[in-house]
Parts: structure tokens; sequence; C-alpha cells
């Protein structure tokens, strides 16, 4: 039985003139543990209801239900599945399924890695696999960066075989039962086990400002509605956001956007007179450097964009119409609702130069009869 395998798994040209006794002894153990493994497996089949009961009664506990999806970034949209936990969980309350991943080539020259990742269902003899190759690098937002480290080689490798082993084994396992215990984890998250929703929101607030220093108006444009209104459901995805940024999987600057006020998108803004405003004597008077017979003038400021200069318009305009400094939330939300926006506008700049001037007529003169009484309710 050896040869055979020897035979399959080394080209003629490449095998050795003579194998030593421990790399025969670990062949026959091999073959023997996987043979075994199926005659056991068809001895004892599974019993789905078992099977059932089991993944309910796991995935009941809030610390799996925590560790059950995966959240990470590409393409610029958000992807979401269950976690490797989730289904090393699940092949294990199935039963009779082996999985496994193996490095079957390195080349540190080329800097690459040929990797297998498998799953088996002894019972059904249903079994999956993959080959692909893995190159030494990690992405970072400066770039990849090449791994020399053995260590960093091996936890890159592991990452990136039990990504493709998790694919493996939801595989060989029943979409039904996969997506049940994917239902039930969600449930488990929402329940928060058995704390108070206002209790639970309150923790959640509090870990994402002093974990992750996200604050509580970050969350809420997030979720789209006030703490008080949250629901279970909405801190089941801040569960699932929070985790994916503690194991770095997600940034707080993919999920949560840091709010540009005014000032942010238009320094100049407050600074600037009002258009309608009279100047003062002063404003007039020349340079410091000129009136002291420096005649050299002072360097120019840089050249602002139409957009621009539309903004610190806006900016202008608010300040003129008695909107409260302060109030970037209700300005973005009057704009929202003004452009009629499906989703709420976060930044300012976010608006088109058309949208811009719109806004700017409108809180000067709603009702478009030329009256400037102001556009605030």
């Amino acid at each position: 039985m050896s040869t055979a395998i020897e035979q399959l798994s080394v080209p003629a040209s490449a095998r050795p003139d003579r194998i030593s006794q421990a790399t025969s002894v670990e062949q026959s153990r091999a073959v023997a543990e996987v043979q075994a493994a199926a005659v056991i497996a068809r001895q004892n089949p599974r019993s789905k209801q078992r099977a059932v009961a089991e993944m309910s009664e796991e995935c009941a506990l809030p610390f799996v239900a925590e560790r059950a999806f995966y959240r990470y970034r590409r393409g610029g949209e958000n992807v979401t599945g269950g976690s490797i936990h989730l289904a090393k969980g699940l092949a294990r309350c199935w039963q009779n399924i082996a999985y496994g991943t193996s490095e079957l080539r390195r080349d540190d020259v080329a800097g690459e890695s040929e990797m297998s990742a498998w799953a088996w269902d002894l019972e059904a003899n249903n079994r999956v696999s993959i080959t692909f190759t893995v190159k030494h690098l990690r992405d970072t937002s400066d770039g990849p960066v090449k791994l020399t480290s053995g260590r960093d080689i091996y936890e890159h490798l592991t990452n990136q075989a039990n990504r493709r082993m998790r694919e493996q084994i939801f595989a060989v396992l029943p979409a039904w039962f996969t997506d049940q215990a994917s239902k039930l984890c969600t449930q488990t998250l929402e329940h928060g086990g058995g704390v108070a929703l206002g209790t639970r929101v309150a923790r959640m607030i509090a870990h994402y400002a002093e974990k992750l220093n996200v604050t509580q108006a970050q969350l809420e444009r997030r979720v789209g509605r006030a703490a008080d209104d949250w629901t279970p459901a909405d801190l089941a995805e801040l569960s699932v956001i929070g985790r994916a940024i503690d194991t770095g999987e997600m940034s707080v600057d993919a999920e949560f956007e840091r709010t540009l006020t005014v000032a942010d998108i238009v320094p100049t803004a407050q600074a600037a007179p009002a258009a309608d405003s009279p100047q003062d004597p002063d404003d007039t008077a020349p340079p410091a450097d000129q009136q002291n017979g420096d005649t050299e003038p002072s360097e120019p400021p840089p050249a602002q964009t139409p957009k621009r200069k539309l903004l610190d318009q806006l900016a202008e305009t608010f300040s003129a119409e008695g909107w409260d400094d302060s109030d970037d939330e209700g300005k973005l939300a009057w704009l929202s609702s003004f452009i009629k926006s499906a989703q709420p506008i976060t930044r300012y700049d976010a608006l088109t130069s058309p949208q811009i001037r719109a806004a700017i007529d409108e809180i000067r003169d709603p009702s478009g009869n030329g009256d400037n009484e102001g556009g605030k309710s």
C-alpha cells in the first residue's frame, strides 16, 4: 500500500533511490489512519437530530456567537459570513468530518508557497479540496510588505490556509445546517444573554468609546437612528463590527466616517465676513509688513476651487442666517432633507456644486419670491 502512495505522490524522476524507514512508517500510518477513520464513520453513522440539537446548544452560547462571523472590506464593500470558528464547531457537531491544510512547496527565491486545504465527509465519501499559491507578502495601507521572518511567514500562511479550509468545510456541510446555525448565532447576539436592552446599549457605547475611540454620534450615524431607538438587531451588527475591528479584519475608518465640520472643509469660513456685512475700517488697512515700509507683498493664499468657494459661501450663509455654528449635525440633517437624499449626508464636500448653490438660495429665500427671511425653521 505504501508503494502505491509513493508512485502517486512523487514523480519517478524525483524519487530517491532509497526511502528511509521513518518515511515508510509514516506513509503506512497515514494510509491506515484514513482507512480506519472511513470504516469507523460507516460503522457509526451520524444522527441528524442529535447533530441539530448539539448545534443549537452550541450556537446559544454567547462566546460561540460572538466568534461566529467574520467581516472585512473588499472592493469598497463589506464582506461578511461564517468564520473558521463556526465552521470547525459545525463540523464537530455534524461528525465524521475530517479537514486540514498543508504546505506543498515553498519557494524562498520567488517568495511564495503552494498550499492545499481540504475537507472530507468520511461517511458520505464527499471530499473537496483546493490548491492555491500564497505570496510571502502582507498588504498594508502603504502597499505590500515582503515577509522574511519565519514566524511572520508561518502566521501569514496559516491565516490564508484557514480561510480556504473554512470554505471547504462549509462545502461539505449541508446548506440548511449552516444557515440554521447562522440564524441561531444572530439570535443569540440579539438576545444578549438576557441583559436588559438599555444596559447593553450603554455597554456597547462604552466599549466603542474606550477601546476603539468611536463616539456615540458616530455609532448613531452608522446605525441610522438615536441610541434610545436601537434594536437588538442593531446591537448584533455592532457586535460583529466591533469584533472585526478588534481582530484587525476591519478598520475604524472603514466602518465609521469622521464627521467633518464646516471648519474642516472650509478652514477660513469662520474668519471670513458675511457677504452682506459692512467692512470694519481696519479691514482695509495694509498688512503690518507694508506699514513698516517693507514693500515685499505677503505670500498669496492658495487658489480656491469653485466648489471650495461655494462651500465657503455656504458657511457664511449659515452664519448670516443665524444658524448655530456648533450645530453641524442639524445643518447636515437639513441639507439631507432639502436635497431628498436617501442616505443622511455626513460630509459637506459630498454635495455637488449645484446642490450647494440651491441650498444657499433656499436658506436665503425659502419662499422663492426674493424675500430674504432665512431658511431655518
